[in-house]
């Protein structure tokens, strides 16, 4: 947005870099036992454990007792639908839809690249 409006490195750009940083500074963190923790590698680590409990999965292996208290809204014909492989086509169409200076993979190729490398 600087670049757009003109960064022009004066004291107002400087003061708004520190307020954003203020503000946005984490201080402190309660850890699993609710306890206020203040330092950077306290915070650090609440914050690790946190996520890793968050996206560790106990690798459930019976899902019956809870797919049975889901009902079923998708047809046989909807599900077929779903599941068939992406036609060239429909690849195409999606690929020309999404931003030119987009990368939708961490490898950074954006759209453009295979909109004019692809065709």
């Amino acid at each position: 947005m600087w670049l757009k409006e003109g960064d022009l490195n004066i004291k107002f750009f400087h003061a708004s870099t520190k307020q954003r940083r203020a503000i946005n500074r984490i201080v402190g963190l309660h850890n699993e036992s609710n306890v206020w923790v203040a330092g950077e590698k306290e915070n650090e680590k609440v914050a690790v454990n946190y996520f890793e409990d968050l996206f560790t999965s106990i690798l459930p292996m019976d899902f019956t007792e809870v797919l049975g208290n889901v009902s079923e809204h998708i047809t046989i014909t909807e599900n077929e639908t779903l599941t068939r492989s992406a036609t060239e086509t429909e690849v195409r169409e999606a690929l020309f839809m999404m931003h030119p200076e987009k990368a939708p993979w961490p490898d950074g190729m954006t759209a453009l690249f295979f909109n004019v490398h692809g065709t």
